[in-house]
């Protein structure tokens, strides 16, 4: 093996061990979700309640940003009625529009 592969190898072993590293360091403190309200959404009082991103992440974290991210757009942004000619219930290529 030719020492530009080592190399390569020895970098990519260390990116990934630091970044595993950092994932294991950073966990997000427990919250509650919380419905359009702003109330906290409990096992008792409200469980049918929708959870609301805005009231729940949106405290602490830009809601622009959490709602321009991939998992919270899931195609939306791609939406189109003639995504699909022979499946017209399909709209966009992510989650969001499926039937």
């Amino acid at each position: 093996m030719n020492l530009v592969w080592k190399g390569v190898i020895v970098c990519f072993i260390l990116l990934l061990t630091a970044s595993n590293g950092q994932a294991a360091e950073w966990r997000h403190k427990n919250i509650w979700l919380k419905n359009g309200l702003g109330e906290n959404i409990t096992p008792s009082r409200n469980s049918s309640d929708a959870y609301s991103p805005k009231k729940t992440c949106g405290t602490c974290h830009g809601y622009a940003s959490i709602t321009a991210g991939y998992h919270f757009q899931q195609g939306f942004d791609e939406m189109r009625d003639d995504y699909d000619k022979r499946r017209p219930w399909i709209l966009s290529p992510g989650i969001f529009g499926k039937g």
